[in-house]
């Protein structure tokens, strides 16, 4: 299905998506299993914005905001729960960061499959300073972030050190915040190895006082980052949290949360350099936008010789009806598939070792699906 303009209408169709010529079919069972508690919220803690690991020893890891009260600037600790078993049973809470006083924000959850060090993303900052901390505080010192590091599968964390990513070449400063989803490692390309993970960018003269929707990337191990893309630079704010993935040959395929604008559909970027900038840009006329994240994530099915991008989203604009969406043509066209569970918002998606797949959802805190792609009907 072709590409839209912005200023375009288009009729969002549900089809069905065949398997590419020359594969065989999945031969497994189709399975469901839905609306598994992770994180309950109750007794005045709200659980939000998922985050889901499968790291390259098969071990599933969950994080969340926690936050004490409700509202965004309500005060929070990032939280993460362990797996061993494919997210069917989880270790008990653990507490990344937390300060009295403080509200924080989960960014990602990334690994560095070369040497199984995993790293959690956030941004932190005195509860009572809310949204104007970023004006006031966060642009004024050029962006940044915080990360924790874990040596052994998440079992156990360092303690939080900060990063201000170089700016890149045209001048965009930033770094993670507000996007909830995990990052990625690059396996293909001249980039392989390069660490690439959702992030807010904005430039003096351009945006000031804002930021919007960007990636930032680390070729070390995450010691160092640089601030790559920003998507959509000449359209304003209208494009906000972020979720991205690897597709054929180590592109980098975004994929960016609306605000405004007709018609309603979620916004694209592609990157051939690894996210440092993008060469196409526009909105996805299969996507809808109802003013949420989403959860991206794409694999190679066993026995399958060619990726499937998958994109979790709710279908209707009250965050009801979590849908599963498949792409076979790296995120060129996409196809709506099943619901997942009858509620939903932000989301985030990855896949076990054995091609089941998982998300993150919420929903009475943060909630687990576990299903297959042939109960997807692919």
């Amino acid at each position: 299905m072709r590409r839209i303009a912005i200023t375009a209408f288009v009729l969002v169709v549900s089809c069905p998506v065949c398997a590419a010529a020359g594969e065989t079919p999945q031969a497994a069972e189709p399975f469901h299993e839905k609306d598994q508690p992770v994180f309950v919220s109750g007794g005045g803690v709200h659980y939000r914005l998922p985050s889901l690991l499968v790291t390259k020893d098969g071990t599933v890891l969950a994080a969340g905001q926690k936050r004490k009260g409700g509202g965004d600037w309500a005060e929070s600790a990032l939280v993460l729960r362990r797996s061993t078993d494919g997210g069917k049973t989880w270790s008990d809470e653990q507490t990344l960061f937390e300060r009295e006083g403080w509200c924080c924000f989960n960014g990602n959850l990334v690994e560095d499959r070369r040497n199984g060090a995993v790293m959690a993303l956030f941004i932190a900052f005195p509860r009572k300073a809310g949204a104007g901390w970023f004006p006031g505080k966060w642009i004024p010192a050029g962006g940044g972030f915080d990360l924790v590091r874990s040596a052994d599968d998440g079992k156990t964390w360092s303690k939080p050190e900060h990063h201000v990513p170089v700016p890149s070449a045209d001048g965009w400063h930033g770094g993670a915040a507000y996007n909830n989803n995990h990052g990625v490692q690059l396996s293909a390309g001249p980039h392989a190895g390069r660490l690439v993970v959702a992030a807010r960018v904005f430039k003096k003269g351009v945006y000031e006082g804002r930021a919007k929707g960007g990636v930032i990337y680390s070729d070390d191990g995450g010691k160092t980052w640089r601030v790559g893309g920003a998507g959509l630079p000449q359209k304003g704010a209208i494009n906000g949290e972020v979720a991205l993935c690897e597709v054929s040959g180590g592109e980098v395929y975004v994929n960016f949360r609306r605000r405004g604008g007709s018609p309603a559909r979620r916004i694209f970027a592609r990157s051939r350099d690894g996210g440092a900038t993008f060469y196409d840009e526009g909105t996805e006329a299969d996507l809808p936008a109802h003013g949420c994240n989403a959860g991206l994530h794409s694999f190679t099915p066993p026995g399958a010789k060619k990726r499937v991008v998958l994109f979790s989203y709710p279908l209707k604009r009250n965050r009801a009806d979590l849908t599963c969406y498949i792409s076979r043509d790296d995120g060129h066209s996409w196809a709506r598939t099943r619901v997942i569970s009858n509620r939903g918002g932000y989301s985030d998606v990855n896949v076990l070792p054995d091609g089941t797949i998982l998300t993150l959802y919420e929903k009475g805190g943060l909630s687990l699906a576990r299903f297959n792609l042939a109960w997807l009907g692919q």
